[in-house]
């Protein structure tokens, strides 16, 4: 590809089209800046206006994320491991 755009004097972009397929009309477009090295995947959103796109590290997150009260992931959901602590030392003999 790297060929293929320098022959052309192009440079390489990213992006997204929403594209009417009753007309082939492209009706919206996105283009991503910086350095993007894989697009995971596309969602349609129905009904939805205005969608937003967080990152991990905001304080919004964690508004907007919920759980599952009986899910592993909160604090007292995961059982009980019920073993012997044994003291382990590498260097002594067995």
């Amino acid at each position: 590809m790297d060929e293929n755009l320098a022959s052309k004097n192009a440079e390489p972009r990213c992006g997204l089209m929403v594209i009417d397929l009753k007309t082939g009309e492209v009706v919206h477009w996105l283009r991503l800046e910086g350095e993007v090295t894989e697009l995971y995947d596309v969602q349609v959103l129905p009904g939805v206006r205005r969608p937003q796109a967080l990152g991990f590290h905001t304080e919004e997150i964690q508004q907007l994320i919920t759980l599952d009260p009986r899910s592993p992931l909160i604090e007292g959901n995961l059982p009980e491991v019920r073993a012997s602590a044994i003291a382990y030392n590498p260097h002594s003999a067995p």
